[in-house]
């Protein structure tokens, strides 16, 4: 395997999405999908879409709040502070990174972060899988055990579809 300096590679590929990207992340628990959420994470703020038991959910996150808006109704703004947006931010301050393979323009690593900049609670090391491809962010992938029952986040990322600025609904 060629010689990969892992944290390095993982550096640049977070510094190319500072612009913004586009993400779609599937959760399952013993294969089936839990929840689906698909969005774009633009300069500091984030829309987004949850899909939970066929019921589909849109969030705007900005600086200045959290709005939520219902398949077919109106968009609120939450009472709560504003949500973490930033679904790969955890991978900005690793533990550690080690590199698992390299195959062409692909490069596989391990990801070691906190379980608290994953918003997980306890002061646990958890280890991603995370995939660099032409030196672009391409997956994520966090695997756990819910109920005995294996569980996994699914990542993709790319570009952004919708690079303009994310702001609050009208």
């Amino acid at each position: 395997m060629p010689s990969v300096d892992g944290n390095a590679v993982l550096q640049a590929a977070m510094d190319a999405t500072a612009s913004g990207y586009h993400y779609h992340a599937i959760a399952t628990i013993a294969g089936a999908v839990a929840v689906e959420v698909d969005g774009d994470r633009v300069g500091d703020g984030t829309r987004l879409g949850v899909v939970r038991d066929g019921v589909a959910v849109q969030y705007v996150i900005t600086p200045d709040g959290t709005w939520v808006q219902p398949d077919g109704g109106d968009w609120d703004q939450l009472d709560t502070p504003p949500a973490t947006s930033d679904p790969i931010l955890a991978l900005r301050s690793p533990s550690s990174v080690s590199v698992d393979s390299v195959d062409g323009d692909a490069v596989h690593l391990t990801v070691s972060v906190s379980a608290t900049s994953l918003g997980l609670s306890g002061d646990a090391v958890v280890p991603l899988g995370v995939v660099i491809t032409a030196g672009l962010l391409t997956q994520v992938v966090y695997s756990t055990t819910i109920d005995g029952q294996p569980a996994s986040i699914d990542t993709a990322v790319g570009p952004a579809i919708d690079s303009s600025p994310v702001v609050a609904p009208v």
